[in-house]
């Protein structure tokens, strides 16, 4: 089991500038235990830490939390020969909201999206948002700066991105948020809708299996009956980006 430290576990120690601590008492990850990377065969996973400090305060605790981590991550993926590269946090950029928003991940974005992309890291692993999708292969291209008005930021980050017909040739970002917690539904013309870059997205419990060799990435998700809904095999093309239907997605 490899733990990855979110925003939740701010909120269950009282005292929140002590949760570090408390949070590595209870596992034993390698490193600093909240940034680090493990080997597999053929595999190499990058965890890092996005607790932003607590919910209601998280958008100055994410940038510092983000910079801290930068070097580590450049370092991290630049030196591992591994066929296939995994990146792992709780707070997703690419998901069913919109960015430019303010959000606290559109930091995480600005600061690491540029790195992971750099060294065709093959999928990002994400959580924190209450449903599944599994977006299509694809390259942040810009991080715009936006203008917003929150009580934590004036400054927002948008992203830019370009669909990629291998997944050689992008990244797959996937949220699996689906774990218990009530569901984020996705709803047309809400706050929470299908994105263009999405393969597949459903809002019901689900997990992700993946297997592993030298040559192929087998991914399948299932719901909690053990039922297959998305299932793919890397390295792919693909020649159109189909959308999902809202009708069939929860």
């Amino acid at each position: 089991m490899i733990a990855i430290i979110g925003n939740h576990e701010m909120g269950a120690y009282p005292n929140v500038e002590s949760t570090y601590e408390w949070f590595k008492g209870l596992f034993a990850n390698p490193g600093n235990e909240l940034w680090f990377s493990l080997d597999f065969p053929y595999t190499h996973v990058t965890a890092l830490a996005t607790t932003g400090g607590c919910v209601a305060t998280w958008w100055e605790p994410m940038v510092k939390e983000a910079q801290e981590q930068v070097e580590f991550l450049e370092q991290d993926l630049a030196s591992t020969t591994a066929k296939w590269k995994i990146v792992a946090f709780h707070v997703p950029w690419y998901n069913c909201f919109e960015s430019g928003t303010g959000y606290p991940s559109e930091i995480l974005m600005k600061y690491w999206a540029p790195i992971i992309e750099k060294y065709n890291t093959t999928l990002v692993f994400t959580g924190h948002v209450h449903n599944y999708m599994r977006s299509w292969p694809l390259k942040t291209v810009e991080i715009v700066e936006v203008s917003v008005d929150k009580p934590w930021t004036k400054v927002g980050y948008k992203y830019v991105y370009e669909l990629k017909h291998s997944s050689e040739e992008g990244v797959t970002y996937v949220v699996v948020g689906t774990f218990g917690a009530p569901t984020d539904p996705y709803v047309k013309d809400s706050p929470c809708q299908i994105r263009e870059f999405m393969a597949e997205a459903y809002a019901r419990p689900m997990y992700v299996l993946l297997y592993i060799n030298e040559t192929n990435i087998h991914y399948v998700a299932k719901d909690s009956s053990g039922t297959i809904l998305d299932e793919v095999v890397f390295p792919y093309t693909v020649e159109e980006f189909t959308t999902p239907e809202y009708n069939v997605r929860s």
